[in-house]
């Protein structure tokens, strides 16, 4: 998949397939290609509210794809 990134220039990242919603697939590369973000940052970035963010990430998180420290949420490193 190829998505524009934060500079402008097209990147090529990849969505680990136990993705299946359009929203967590659109989270997860947010998170990818901002390296991280708190749920603000990601409201902000991808438009969704608060609540279905935190719902996209605890799920994201419970299949191991997202990883968060105080507040701000990473892809797992060996997520792919």
């Amino acid at each position: 998949m190829t998505v524009a990134s934060h500079d402008g220039y097209a990147a090529t990242a990849a969505v680990p397939e136990e993705l299946e919603s359009a929203e967590a697939k659109l989270v997860y590369l947010s998170l990818k290609t901002a390296e991280g973000a708190s749920v603000d940052e990601l409201r902000e970035n991808v438009g969704l509210s608060k609540l279905t963010l935190h719902s996209i990430l605890r799920t994201l998180r419970s299949r191991g794809v997202v990883r968060e420290d105080d507040g701000e949420y990473q892809p797992a490193v060996d997520a792919q």
